[in-house]
């Protein structure tokens, strides 16, 4: 691949961290909005048609949108229509328009853009997302930013080299050495542009790449940010890996050093957001708390302090967060009540509070009620979506529940906008783990709603994989969509059954003897006979009595504790068979499990596997399971030639213990509709 040496540094000092637009939380970002801004505007970048800084949220000129994205300088949003609009500053083209403008006070289209499903903004440079998955981007390039091969500056959108099935993007950077990432349907991300302090995670640091690169390691990703020189990564269990520049602490791995490939984030589990700022990072969780780490000069870590740290702390007082947002060295958070939160750097009014001081602890923006915050990392402006309250951000928690295991249905609300909606079609989930949530009846179908009211339906949890399992319910109509945000965590392995008690150990053996007593002292010598003239030499003396016996030796102690006795027999697997086939149109395979009568089932579980796609069910009891393939099982399907399936069966065995049997059978991708059995043994 054609490398670059590290540019020459822009003139400024300005650094600036730019995030993922993808808002990650549930529910974020769904709603079409008015946009209003604060901050620093003096390149018309909160978009109010003037250039004078901002200090409490001010509408834009003439803007609505379903997405929002920061730049250094300059702002961009999705329209309603799949078109993108920017503002702000446009010396390098950073606004798309064709021209190099500065600044541009009030948005001004972006050419060529009308199927756009997200935006992001670098220091100087923008991105967009297309509905076929590729990507354009434009504005500065001197480090490769652009991803098109070459190190030309573009006013024009141009493609993003090799890139395909993206879902999120995301754009750091500071001035001359800025960066993207690009997540991809698999899991799997791609990065390029400046690499100084190993942004781009791919192991090496030094020389920018002009096209995209690998990030190493990461395999199941569900969110991406970009910082000023770092970058964050969420994965599906619920844990952060970051990599990049390290010296404040903002990889939160407590080493406080670069890292060329991704690190995971310390003490961090059951995220469901991340956004990073110029020298600090944020992470959502799934219990509505959030976590910060990195620079904390200006308070931008919300824990009452400005202590910097190189480990995750805990920003005070929020409790009910569904988006984050970090500045370059401010912070944001929307509540579920449309409510946003700030803190951090106050000077150019970034806290929207109408002061210009700094807040060490999360401070009210305004009155404002807004559906979705803009992500974008530094500049020090703002941006957010104000919509009507029927449209802020909802989502329905399921707590904790164990893998592989069921749990029990809850209402689900769907709430109709403020043009009403109906008549609803159906209704079923969607989403990175809908197939975790099971619709099992709802109100909704058939019926019309009218502005602000509501239809339920009745959702259960089963989750099939570790961590976090977030999710869609979607209410259709001929129209559009009603959605509502599912968020779940797979718990622990069902323990199973306690074993029979051992049979009692024998007994210990018996203790040794104890030692012979001493043996008696010896007699004493006769007197000698008297010296006759040559005498016989008198007799011998006798032998003395016998000492007495020694005393009784000690018992000895009990012998040790015989083992435990064998741990009962659990009990036969269960002998079964299985059918399966392809189903619903090649998006479901049903497997029909039979069992010998005397059998207990306790519970199936599945799973199918497609060009590495896995795709999981649960059912209690015997009978049939219908494993749905996802969007990337089915798209794997297309590719392959067969799909492998794994049955297991667990069934009651002996004195109440659970025994199981798995068997597995391989169809035909092209096989609609035809059986292959496998009998268990």
């Amino acid at each position: 691949m054609r490398r670059s040496r590290k540019t020459a540094a822009r003139a400024g000092t300005l650094g600036l961290a730019l995030a993922t637009v993808l808002a990650c939380a549930p529910g974020a970002g769904a709603a079409t909005g008015d946009v209003h801004g604060w901050g620093q505007n003096t390149s018309g970048q909160a978009g109010d048609g003037g250039t004078t800084n901002l200090l409490v949220p001010t509408p834009a000129v003439g803007v609505t949108a379903r997405s929002l994205a920061l730049g250094g300088y300059h702002g961009l949003a999705v329209t309603p229509s799949g078109g993108v609009v920017a503002w702000g500053r446009n010396d390098v083209g950073q606004v798309g328009d064709g021209s190099t403008t500065t600044p541009r006070t009030t948005p001004a289209a972006v050419a060529g853009i009308a199927s756009a499903t997200a935006v992001a903004g670098g220091a100087f440079h923008s991105l967009a997302l297309l509905a076929d998955g590729t990507v354009r981007a434009w504005g500065e390039n001197g480090s490769g930013q652009l991803g098109d091969g070459s190190l030309d500056q573009r006013s024009l959108p141009v493609a993003v080299r090799g890139l395909t099935a993206v879902v999120a993007v995301a754009a750091g950077g500071m001035p001359g050495a800025s960066h993207s990432v690009a997540l991809t349907a698999d899991g799997t991300l791609r990065a390029w542009g400046a690499d100084g302090l190993g942004q781009l995670g791919d192991g090496t640091a030094g020389d920018a790449e002009w096209m995209p690169v690998q990030v190493r390691g990461i395999d199941a990703a569900t969110a991406v940010a970009a910082g000023r020189q770092h970058s964050l990564a969420l994965l599906a269990d619920g844990t952060v890996r970051a990599w990049g520049a390290g010296a404040e602490g903002q990889l939160g791995d407590g080493a406080g050093e670069p890292r060329a490939t991704p690190v995971e984030v310390a003490g961090v589990a059951g995220a469901v957001g991340v956004s990073a700022g110029g020298t600090h990072s944020l992470a959502l969780l799934g219990d509505g708390t959030v976590r910060a780490w990195g620079a904390n000069t200006r308070g931008q870590l919300g824990d009452g302090t400005t202590t910097a740290s190189p480990v995750p702390v805990t920003v005070a007082g929020l409790t009910d967060v569904v988006q984050v947002s970090a500045l370059n060295n401010a912070s944001l958070a929307l509540e579920r009540d449309g409510s946003v939160w700030a803190w951090g750097a106050g000077n150019l009014g970034q806290l929207g509070s109408g002061a210009r001081t700094d807040a060490a602890v999360p401070t009210q923006v305004g009155s404002l009620r807004a559906g979705a915050l803009a992500q974008g990392g530094t500049g020090y402006f703002a941006l957010a979506l104000q919509v009507p309250a029927a449209a802020r951000p909802t989502a329905r928690g399921f707590g904790t529940q164990p893998l592989w295991t069921i749990g029990a249905s809850r209402t689900v609300t769907v709430t109709a906008g403020p043009d009403g909606a109906g008549p609803f079609t159906r209704v079923s989930t969607a989403g990175t783990h809908g197939d975790d949530f099971i619709v099992s009846a709802d109100t909704c179908t058939g019926e019309t709603l009218t502005a602000g009211a509501t239809c339920t339906a009745r959702v259960r949890f089963a989750p099939s994989g570790d961590g976090v399992r977030t999710g869609t319910l979607v209410a259709r109509t001929a129209a559009g969509a009603v959605e509502v945000a599912l968020v779940g965590v797979a718990g622990e392995l069902p323990r199973g059954d306690r074993g029979d008690t051992g049979a009692p150990g024998s007994d210990g053996a018996d203790g040794r003897d104890g030692r012979d007593g001493a043996g008696g002292g010896d007699g004493r010598d006769g007197a000698g006979g008297r010296d006759g003239a040559d005498g016989r030499d008198g007799a011998a003396g006798r032998d003395g009595p016998a000492g007495p016996g020694g005393a009784k030796g000690d018992t000895g102690s009990p012998g040790a504790t015989g083992p435990a006795g064998a741990r009962g027999p659990a009990g036969a697997a269960p002998s079964f068979t299985v059918a399966c086939r392809l189903v619903r149109k090649r998006t479901a395979v049903s497997c029909r499990v039979k069992t010998a009568k005397a059998t207990a089932v306790v519970r199936v579980t599945g799973s199918v596997r497609v060009a590495g796609q896995a795709a999981r069910a649960t059912r209690r009891g015997g009978g049939a399971l219908t494993l749905r393939l996802g969007a990337r099982q089915r798209a794997a399907l297309a590719r392959s030639s067969k799909l492998d399936v794994t049955i297991r069966v667990a069934a009651r065995g002996a004195a109440g213990r659970t025994v199981t049997a798995t068997r597995s059978v391989t169809l035909g991708a092209s096989a609609t509709g035809s059986a292959h059995t496998r009998r268990g043994l």
